[in-house]
């Protein structure tokens, strides 16, 4: 492109009354008195400069479509950057053309027309192509039409139209006919008729976006109420940018269309194409690089609510006063600070995980242990499985039950030390994948699509095993493993619920192994059932999490989120996510691809459902688990708004996965979800 540019550049400067000559006197000196050579001056700075200004954006484009967070840029970029070639060539043609006049050639001078005609047309119809792909960003991202279906309709009607005019123009050049004014007042009409078409649209499209997200139907210094101003701003911003250009531009042809030329060349009317023609590309360059995150406003960082931390030290206050009283002295409810420190004290190693998986299914590993579950499919097996066909069988001990972290010569006992990391995680997704994340975080890495691939492979998880041993020893609370399952669900499946309900079709499937059909058979241990009060090892996190924090100053918190995304649809890890997220305790989120959300995914549906995620719809395996959850939450509202901050936030779990997306579609979902979160306010 530059050595194309300063070809054409220097060809008006060789050629001086058709003979090839260095002569810059016929641009610069020889006829400064007439308007013709000044016409001549003036196009050729305009289209010279513009030529250098459209190669230093393209050249910019270039350089930030090769940024990390711009690989996936929906198509903006690389759009522009093929309207700054074209207008490139476009301006280039301009430059020929006042090679043909000064060579007196009416051959090349008709091509050069005829081509100018084409690129003239094609350049303002590639803006509108523009507009219309940056409003189907919003739509995806609201999930409504907004218009550019009407955008694209007008675009190609108009295109149809003009390559008609554009025919009938080069022909009667060719011919030597002399055009009709109407024809040239057909053309810039129907170009700027279109511009304020597509305007029109966008102003509607987007303010439709806008009264979705109005802060004023939201709760007031909520996170919802935060983001949707954001969303409001960000996309009064864009609405600025696409119409701008088409307002301009439309004034441009307006001016064209209807300016009343003399007789002989016109400075004025040459200053009005040319800048046409050259203004264009700039403006369009500046409200794109506007719209991908320039002068925009920032995402909304709120300080929520730390209401918990206060409880979270007085809890391991009490419980270290209490462990230190002698027996009989403790606080009356001693029963449930002892639970809470047995529950704290219990954690898992990788290595142990990793033996425990090597021992499921029909077959024996290396280290020549029996199999256990031989139902077992790696691909099919969930987590519930696992704890109802391996873990409840392998912690009987005798007549009553133990977790499997307290087993008699586990690794657990050779150390006191405290977990390192709590895992939330949900039954109902593989357990193939909870072990794949905890052994992805134990490495380090920041997904678990690979381990979960080499854990099935032969020899795999030998493989892994000597790879752990590596790194730092780590262990890590995990529910199915540190909690007593024969002190609550062995030995049965809790109350039917009404045949035929979405709840009955939900408690058959847990009690059924997922691979083979069957019933899990039931445990006959005669270890006592806690389902509630200081007993219950189910319903302490928030305790033991304030005793750990206490305890353990490196804590984390480990998010295993399944290849479905049903942890958020699953009402005691989304309680363990918001506590954890308001306690301030490190989170980490591992899921099995970082492309999972990626925007440029056809299906949408798992954002969608996170988008619009209220606790309202977390679902539990005893509905009584569920309503005790509510039933602590003082503000569901606000717990909801807490939640999505948990999942969209500036600091929250999916912010590494959500950087590929783009401001736009963010702004748009944004609204989506203000509109959501309002409706779900206000109520029926």
């Amino acid at each position: 492109m530059v050595s194309c540019l300063f070809v054409s550049m220097a060809l008006p400067l060789l050629l001086d009354r058709g003979e090839i000559r260095w002569a810059p006197g016929w641009i610069f000196n020889s006829c400064s008195g007439s308007t013709t050579c000044v016409i001549k001056k003036f196009t050729y700075f305009t289209y010279s400069s513009s030529s250098f200004l459209s190669i230093l954006l393209n050249g910019m484009f270039q350089v930030v479509m090769a940024r990390e967070e711009h690989q996936q840029d929906s198509g903006l970029l690389s759009q522009a950057s093929r309207y700054m070639i074209l207008s490139f060539f476009g301006q280039q043609l301009g430059l020929v053309r006042l090679v043909a006049v000064s060579a007196q050639n009416g051959l090349i001078f008709h091509i050069v027309i005829a081509a100018q005609l084409l690129m003239y047309t094609f350049l303002p119809l590639m803006s509108v192509g523009m507009v219309q792909r940056r409003l189907e960003l919003v739509e995806r991202g609201f999930g409504q039409p907004l218009g550019s279906g009407i955008v694209a309709k007008t675009r190609w009607g108009v295109l149809s139209v003009m390559l008609v005019i554009d025919g009938y123009m080069s022909y009667s050049i060719f011919r030597g006919v002399e055009l009709q004014p109407w024809v040239s007042r057909v053309f810039y009409s129907l170009l700027a008729v279109t511009n304020l078409v597509v305007a029109i649209v966008v102003i509607v499209g987007l303010a439709q976006v806008c009264a979705a997200a109005e802060p004023g139907r939201l709760r007031t210094g909520s996170y919802a109420q935060a983001e949707a101003i954001w969303s409001r701003a960000l996309l009064r911003q864009l609405c600025v940018a696409l119409v701008l250009p088409c307002f301009i531009s439309a004034a441009f042809f307006l001016a064209e269309a209807f300016y009343g030329q003399s007789a002989g060349p016109s400075l004025a009317y040459t200053i009005l194409s040319a800048s046409d023609q050259t203004l264009s590309p700039p403006l369009e360059s500046m409200c794109l690089f506007f719209i991908c995150g320039f002068f925009q406003p920032e995402h909304p960082e709120l300080c929520l609510k730390k209401q918990n931390n206060l409880s979270n030290s007085s809890t391991s206050q009490i419980l270290d006063a209490d462990a230190s009283k002698p027996s009989g002295q403790q606080s009356s409810a001693s029963s449930w600070n002892q639970t809470v420190q047995s529950l704290s004290a219990r954690s898992l190693q990788v290595e142990e995980l990793l033996e425990f998986f090597g021992r499921l299914g029909p077959r024996q590993d290396a280290s020549g242990a029996v199999a256990v579950m031989p139902s077992y499919d790696p691909w099919r097996s969930t987590t519930n499985d696992v704890v109802r066909g391996a873990i409840v069988p392998l912690s009987r001990a005798g007549n009553c039950g133990l977790a499997y972290a307290c087993l008699p010569g586990a690794r657990a006992l050779t150390s006191t030390a405290l977990p390192d990391c709590m895992v939330s995680h949900t039954w109902s997704a593989l357990f193939l994948d909870l072990v794949a994340a905890i052994v992805a975080d134990a490495l380090k890495l920041n997904e678990y699509g690979k381990v979960a691939q080499r854990l099935v492979a032969p020899g795999g998880v030998q493989e892994l095993l000597q790879e752990v041993r590596c790194k730092s020893c780590q262990r890590y609370w995990i529910c199915a493993f540190c909690v007593n399952q024969h002190s609550g669900i062995c030995n049965g499946f809790g109350s039917e619920p009404t045949p035929g309900s979405d709840q009955h079709s939900r408690w058959d499937a847990g009690r059924r192994d997922t691979v083979s059909g069957d019933v899990f058979r039931l445990c006959s241990c005669s270890e006592p059932k806690y389902f509630d009060g200081p007993l219950c090892e189910m319903d302490k996190f928030d305790g033991m999490m304030g005793l750990l924090q206490h305890r353990q100053p490196n804590l984390r918190h480990l998010v295993a989120v399944d290849r479905r995304f049903e942890l958020f649809s699953r009402a005691w890890c989304v309680a363990e996510l918001v506590q954890s997220y308001l306690s301030n305790l490190p989170q980490t989120v591992l899921l099995l691809s970082n492309r999972a959300l990626d925007v440029q995914a056809e299906d949408l549906e798992t954002y969608n459902r996170l988008a619009t995620l209220t606790v309202l719809e977390c679902k539990a395996s005893r509905e009584e688990d569920r309503l005790q959850i509510l039933a602590k939450i003082p503000d569901v509202h606000e717990f909801g708004v807490q939640l999505q901050a948990v999942i969209f936030g500036s600091r929250g779990l999916l912010r590494r996965a959500l950087a590929g997306f783009d401001r736009v579609d963010a702004a748009a979902r944004a609204a989506r979800r203000a509109a959501s979160a309002a409706a779900a306010s206000e109520g029926p």
